[in-house]
């Protein structure tokens, strides 16, 4: 197997002794399929930053907005500033929140589905 496969992925090891089990275990003649270790090397390190991905998001999604934390309500302000630029917020719980389409005076209640998430994109 060749070391570019290796360098791409971000668990070498992992990567490439599956690629070398499964070429082992299915009898495949690597002489004959010259190009099929890179290939399925290439295949595995797509799934595996794929599911990467999703763990990532997930973890983003479960995380829930904290009224409490700094990071959260700069997030939020952030938004208020690039939805209504100009106008300024006259409180934290206010109906403005319901202008830019928040369901009820304080938006925190808005990301009880997607947490965190739910913010992020609309950022």
């Amino acid at each position: 197997m060749e070391n570019k496969c290796i360098e791409r992925t971000l668990k070498p090891d992992l990567i490439y002794y599956a690629v070398f089990a499964i070429v082992r275990i299915k009898k495949i003649n690597t002489k004959v399929h010259k190009k099929f270790s890179d290939i399925l090397c290439e295949c595995l390190t797509q799934i595996w930053g794929y599911r990467q991905l999703l763990a990532e998001i997930e973890a983003i999604r479960q995380e829930a907005y904290n009224i409490e934390n700094a990071g959260h309500e700069a997030m939020l302000m952030r938004l208020w500033v690039a939805l209504m630029p100009g106008m300024p917020l006259e409180a934290r719980i206010t109906k403005q929140w319901q202008m830019i389409g928040f369901q009820g005076d304080d938006p925190r209640t808005d990301f009880r589905g997607m947490g965190l998430l739910g913010l992020e994109n609309l950022l």
